[in-house]
């Protein structure tokens, strides 16, 4: 759910997530989902689009009906009653979008935009900030000059997820087709936008929420309060719904991560990782990576809010009260651990 400040710089987050260990490309999120469905006829049947993340049901994102168009050749989609901003806070980290055809589950797409620092190598629902794409996996590798054995390896695991999904992405284009829906030309999303540059776009306020910003000025958020599933005061160990929420955090260490409550700074820290020591003497997110085979496992690293490393005992008065603001929302939400 990275809200990405600088398009122009992704090819630099690119970089970074190509770097994650071939480990995550076996890892698909969606193989069972985008298993192959039988050939029918769909003249008769409706699109229905739903949403889900980890902790809440199913949702309907949108109806075939709402589709504007869908570009054959990049995988463009726009819509025709509301624009990226109407969905963008759905396209969260956690976030799985279902696409449903006459009851039949066809495939599912994982949520991703450009700040996103993991791999996906099956179907993703990328936006970049104005407009939304169905890829066949993240990142997309055409932004390098070579494919070293590594990318060729992920572009093989997308090619075979794309081939078990065939039966399936073949029922949603004859969808599109019959209904008029296929476009093989840029769509005029970016003109729109830009002819009313007056029209503010609120920006999404979640009621607890953590940014990074790196040396070179680009922030993104990478995670927000649902995210946490529990938060022990004693260890000050923190855990997360799903590994792949931080799972390239670690690459950007040393790094400033800025948590917010309602929109207002909370409290400022230092990611560091326990792999390479250095002596902190402010508020610091540990990231305890652990190391095998000369490969990181991100499934295995485990998150520590502390005060200083080494550890100090006490945040010190200057942070006391906002520490405490920080722990009573954590036990209002039911996520403090024993």
């Amino acid at each position: 759910m990275f809200n990405f400040r600088n398009h122009f710089k992704m090819k630099k987050i690119y970089l970074l997530a190509a770097g994650v260990v071939f480990s995550f490309y076996s890892c698909s999120h969606t193989e069972e989902a985008n298993a192959p469905v039988g050939e029918e006829d769909v003249q008769s049947g409706e699109l229905v689009v739903k949403t889900k993340a980890m902790e809440t049901p199913e949702a309907q994102a949108f109806k075939g009906s709402d589709i504007k168009s869908f570009n054959v050749e990049t995988g463009e989609i726009t819509f025709v009653n509301f624009t990226y901003h109407d969905i963008c806070d759905s396209l969260a980290f956690d976030r799985k979008f279902i696409f449903y055809l006459e009851d039949d589950s066809l495939f599912t797409a994982t949520a991703v935009n450009g700040f996103s620092s993991y791999v996906i190598n099956d179907l993703v629902f990328y936006y970049d900030g104005k407009r939304m794409y169905l890829k066949d996996g993240y990142p997309d590798f055409a932004v390098y000059s070579n494919i070293n054995e590594q990318r060729a390896q992920m572009l093989q695991a997308r090619e075979e997820a794309a081939e078990r999904r065939k039966p399936a992405w073949e029922r949603f284009i004859r969808y599109l087709d019959e209904n008029n829906l296929l476009t093989d030309s840029d769509s005029n999303v970016a003109e729109d936008n830009e002819a009313q540059p007056d029209v503010p776009v609120p920006p999404v306020v979640y009621d607890l929420s953590a940014t990074i910003t790196t040396g070179d000025g680009l922030t993104g958020t990478v995670f927000i309060g649902k995210s946490i599933l529990s938060f022990n005061p004693g260890t000050r160990e923190i855990v997360f719904s799903d590994y792949n929420i931080l799972s390239n955090l670690y690459e950007f260490a040393p790094v400033r991560l800025d948590i917010f409550r309602e929109g207002n700074l909370l409290l400022s820290a230092t990611v560091i990782t326990s792999d390479n020591p250095q002596t902190v003497n402010s508020l610091v997110f540990l990231i305890d990576t652990k190391k095998q085979d000369g490969f990181y496992r991100p499934a295995e690293f485990r998150y520590y809010i502390l005060d200083g490393y080494p550890a100090l005992e006490n945040p010190g008065p200057d942070r006391e009260e906002a520490w405490n603001t920080f722990v009573q929302y954590l036990n209002d939400t039911g996520k403090i651990a024993g």
